[in-house]
């Protein structure tokens, strides 16, 4: 079972760690957006002031995601030849 391949463990854990990281930068984005109405400066992100709960749960929220839909398509996740993102229509 493809499931239970390594190659396919490492292909999710790339992708929810890449998917994590792009939900964190937009948490971030997000907020530093917020406050720049016109006449307002913009925000500076501060390490020392961030949220780190709302960061970590835009983290695993995003990684959660991206390992649900790692597990619709296994083959093309694991790396397998021919495999397609999409599932192909057959006529």
């Amino acid at each position: 079972m493809i499931y239970a391949s390594l190659s396919f463990w490492k292909g999710a854990a790339e992708r929810a760690i890449a998917t994590g990281a792009q939900f964190c930068l937009l948490v971030l984005g997000v907020g530093v957006g917020a406050g720049a109405l016109p006449g307002e400066t913009a925000q500076i992100v501060n390490a020392l002031t961030l949220n780190y709960v709302t960061l970590g749960g835009a983290f695993l929220g995003g990684a959660l995601v991206s390992v649900l839909t790692s597990l619709a398509r296994p083959d093309f996740v694991a790396g397998a030849p021919g495999a397609s993102p999409v599932p192909l229509a057959r006529h």
